[in-house]
């Protein structure tokens, strides 16, 4: 594994206002990731968004503690293997389930879809911005990078060695009508 980046953010309360969102998440609700400096001394990394377009993301922001946790699994498809990166913000409230969560699908056979996921991985932190329909911050979030996401990508790209992608939008499509994201939650 590369040196990490040491990507701390040390300048105090952060808004950076309006988002320009790229033309495939103008009408996104969910959660991708952006290539982009927060601090020029750093230069880029790899930023977070959670996008939503309703009201929701204010209850989004208003948990607290405000956890970030994830989950990663591979499913093996007729059409290829699905790697899931599974988001979730623990509810407080209740203690066995999340508050909300968010599901990234990737073919791990296809090193530019986990080109970004490995970048993510050998940062110090994770950011994270909450944005409205506006693509306004409403909140960012720092989280120490804890989340073993290089392993991860590293078991699964070794798991899926040998294995042929013949459509990743099927494979997605089948993932996805057969799993919900509780179904996900859930896996061992």
């Amino acid at each position: 594994m590369r040196k990490k980046l040491n990507n701390k953010w040390t300048l105090g309360k952060a808004n950076f206002g309006t988002h320009k969102v790229s033309k495939a998440y103008e009408d996104y609700n969910g959660i991708y990731t952006v290539y982009a400096s927060l601090d020029k001394s750093i230069g880029t990394e790899v930023i977070l968004y959670i996008r939503d377009e309703t009201d929701f993301i204010y209850d989004i922001a208003k948990v607290r503690p405000f956890e970030l946790f994830m989950k990663s699994g591979v499913v093996k498809t007729e059409y290829g293997p699905l790697l899931f990166l599974l988001f979730y913000i623990p509810d407080p409230r209740f203690e066995d389930r999340p508050f909300v969560m968010f599901d990234i699908h990737l073919n791990p056979l296809l090193p530019e879809h986990l080109a970004a996921f490995y970048d993510l991985s050998r940062q110090s932190h994770w950011h994270l911005f909450l944005i409205n329909k506006e693509n306004e911050q409403i909140e960012f979030f720092e989280f120490d990078n804890n989340y073993g996401l290089y392993e991860a990508l590293q078991t699964v790209e070794e798991a899926c060695k040998g294995m042929k992608s013949i459509d990743f939008w099927k494979a997605k499509d089948v993932v996805t009508k057969k799993y919900s994201l509780e179904d996900l939650y859930l896996m061992k």
